[in-house]
Order: structure tokens, then C-alpha cells, then sequence
């Protein structure tokens, strides 16, 4: 008869242990990132969420950590050869609390080492919608894109409690040394840097020639996702989700990865004469420079530390969101040279500019705290754009 593994449970991290029976074990989850109380539709408890972990984790004989580890492990290793007995330990590390989900670090432990992986646990009826959607996205993606910056999924499911409250989940791959990081203020002098969530060696400011190429990576990521034929692209995604992640190097430039794809579809739509007929060249251009307005002005948008008000990074977003939009675009377009779209840019004067933004300002909820923010800032962001899309052209 195979031994089951070992399972133990913590918030964050070893120093945090969570046994059963403990006053955490009963206290009800967070149903935020601000760490507030249940919002009185329905409540769950840390216990209930570690026995519904287990329950997902151990079913069809551990058979989706088999098939997790097997693609972790390379080497042409079938999952039916990782048998039960193998596992030694589960490690369930409750790291946050979303909107959305509840995020667990597993860490799967055998004989020659210890493997990590994520799971996304969904409660409420909005994050089991999304949940189910993101990981079908997840997985079209990762089979439509040759060069894939997104995490692997493993496999999706549901759970019910003792009390009957269904908890939807999936397993994926986790990224291990990479960190949330947010726009932060300095204590001393009050600027506004970007800080990193390191959890293993302490928060830290990220090292200012690092900040545009943080900025460039991301938009790079969502530019090479971006399809020119049918406009769909990954949406939504925000900063102050924690939706990217970097990985810091003392000699090497930061690597960036996003964490997750709630959507993939077309923002913006268009029509054209005729049954599927394919769309001309001028309205795959416009739509791609809506596409850039969009990805420049939401890649500057974050919260304070993650939680606090909407705040509006500097110009080293702009900059980097160029860079990183045309390295996507050599990736995504190979046969696009880049002066031919700079081209395009340039020839729309600032006021059409501004008049096109007013579709990404449709995309914001007309009470959303971002518009405001946007509105005080787009002109001089549409003329920072333009001029230093001109200064590309003209040299």
C-alpha cells in the first residue's frame, strides 16, 4: 500500500506554521489585498482553504502533481513513473490574498529534491469566473505562442467544502525569484521609486537603471501576444495586481515574466464591407497604434505600495514602453521593419492623437479611480510620445 505524503501547512513561510485547531485554523480569510474581513456574502476559513488545497492536490492519486512534476523534471519522464510513494512532503504556503484568489506556494518534496509549483484558489463567484476562464487562456497560449512569458498550468478543478461552498482552483508553474514590485514612496525626500516585494532577502528599492528596462521587458511581453490579424491581445492586466513579476541579477539586466492572462480578446472593434474579408493594411496600422496608446498609458498606472492611491510613473515608463513595444514587434512582426510603423506614428499630428485616446479612455469605467489620473496627465504623455517617436524617424 503506497505512503502518502506529508502535509503541512503555513502563511508565507516556515516561521508561520498552521496546525489544526489553531485560533488562524478557525479565523476566516482575507477576501482582499488590504487584509480585510469576509465580506459578509460568505466566509471561509483558513482551514476550510488548506483542506480544500489538500483535497484538489491528492485527488486522482496525486495525479496532477505527477504530471506537474513530470514536465518540471524533463528528462522524458512520464508521469505514471512518479509513483505516490515518491512524494515525501507537501508544503501548502498561503502567500496573499487578491480581488480574486487566494494564491498558494506547494512545495512538493522527494527523495532527490524539492519542486514548487503555484496554485490559485477562487471563492467568491467573481474569482471562480475568472479562474476557469484564465486558465483556459493560459493554456490557448501557451500552445498558439512560440515564445511563451507566461506560466504553464497543470490542471483545473473544483472542490466543496463540509459546508458546501464550492472553491475552484488551478495548479501552474511558479516563478521561482521572481517578485511582485510596485511604484513606492521614498521616506527620505518623498520621490517615487519602484519597489520590490523580495520575500526571501527584504523589500528593496530597484536600482534606478533598471526602472526602464523593468518597464520595456513588460511591454514587450504584451506586445508579443498582441495579434495583428484579429486585434486580440491579453486584457486586463494592471500593475497594481502584481500581474509582472522580476527577478533582480548584480551583473545582468532584470528579467521580467507576467503571471497571469485574464482575457484575450479584441479591445477595439472594427468593421469591414464584406463577409470575412481580412483587414486592410490602414486598419491593422490604426489598430496596432491603439493598441500602443493603450499598453503606454496603462503601463504607467500603479498603485501606491500596491494598495494606496493611483499614482502615474515617470518618463522612464514612456521610454521603456516604446523599447519594449518595438522589441515585441520584431518578435511578433519579423517582416514589419520598425521605421516603417515609427513612420506611420509620426505622420499623426498630436491633436488626432489625443483624439484616438478617447477609445482607451472608453475602456475605463467612467467612476474608475484611474480617469481622473489619466486625464491630468495624457496630454503631456500623447506629446512626450510623439516627439520621441519623431526623434526616432528623423535620425
Amino acid at each position: 500500500m503506497p505512503i502518502s505524503p506529508q502535509f503541512r501547512y503555513f502563511l508565507f513561510h516556515k516561521g508561520h506554521p498552521v496546525e489544526k485547531g489553531d485560533d488562524i485554523w478557525k479565523a476566516p480569510l482575507p477576501m482582499n489585498r488590504k487584509g480585510d474581513p469576509e465580506n459578509g456574502a460568505f466566509s471561509v476559513s483558513h482551514g476550510e482553504y488548506f483542506n480544500a488545497a489538500r483535497s484538489f492536490l491528492e485527488k486522482d492519486e496525486f495525479g496532477m502533481i505527477r504530471v506537474a512534476l513530470s514536465q518540471q523534471l524533463g528528462q522524458n519522464i512520464p508521469p505514471d513513473d512518479i509513483k505516490t510513494d515518491d512524494i515525501k512532503t507537501i508544503d501548502i504556503f498561503l502567500e496573499k490574498h487578491g480581488e480574486f484568489y487566494h494564491p498558494a506556494r506547494v512545495k512538493v518534496c522527494l527523495d532527490k529534491g524539492c519542486h514548487a509549483f503555484v496554485l490559485n484558489v477562487a471563492a467568491s463567484d467573481a474569482g471562480k469566473n475568472c479562474i476557469r476562464r484564465e486558465y483556459t487562456v493560459l493554456r490557448q497560449l501557451d500552445t498558439a505562442c512560440p515564445l511563451s512569458f507566461l506560466p504553464k498550468v497543470h490542471g483545473e478543478g473544483r472542490i466543496v467544502t463540509d459546508d458546501g461552498l464550492g472553491i475552484r482552483m488551478f495548479l501552474g508553474e511558479w516563478l521561482s525569484g521572481y517578485s511582485e514590485f510596485h511604484i513606492s514612496q521614498e521616506k527620505t525626500g518623498g520621490k517615487n521609486k519602484i519597489v520590490v516585494w523580495d520575500t526571501e532577502k527584504g523589500n528593496f528599492f530597484l536600482p534606478s537603471d533598471s526602472v526602464r528596462e523593468v518597464y520595456a521587458q513588460a511591454a514587450m511581453i504584451l506586445t508579443t501576444y498582441y495579434n495583428l490579424e484579429t486585434f486580440e491581445q491579453i486584457y486586463p492586466w494592471h500593475h497594481a495586481a502584481g500581474d509582472f513579476v522580476v527577478k533582480c541579477h548584480e551583473s545582468m539586466p532584470p528579467e521580467v515574466r507576467l503571471i497571469t492572462a485574464r482575457g484575450y480578446t479584441a479591445m477595439f472593434a472594427y468593421e469591414e464591407d464584406g463577409e470575412k474579408e481580412a483587414h486592410s493594411t490602414e486598419t491593422m496600422l490604426e489598430s496596432l497604434l491603439l493598441f500602443l496608446l493603450n499598453l503606454s498609458v496603462r503601463m504607467r498606472l500603479d498603485r501606491l505600495d500596491g494598495i494606496g492611491d493611483i499614482v502615474w510613473a515617470d518618463e522612464r515608463a514612456l521610454a521603456g514602453t516604446l523599447d519594449g513595444f518595438f522589441r515585441g514587434m520584431a518578435m511578433n512582426a519579423p517582416d514589419m521593419p520598425t521605421d516603417f510603423f515609427q513612420t506611420y506614428l509620426a505622420s499623426w499630428p498630436e491633436h488626432a492623437l489625443s483624439d484616438l485616446s478617447e477609445h482607451v479612455m472608453q475602456t475605463y469605467h467612467p467612476e474608475s479611480p484611474e480617469c481622473p489620473v489619466i486625464r491630468q496627465h495624457l496630454k503631456d504623455h500623447l506629446k512626450n510620445l510623439h516627439q520621441a517617436v519623431c526623434h526616432h524617424v528623423k535620425q
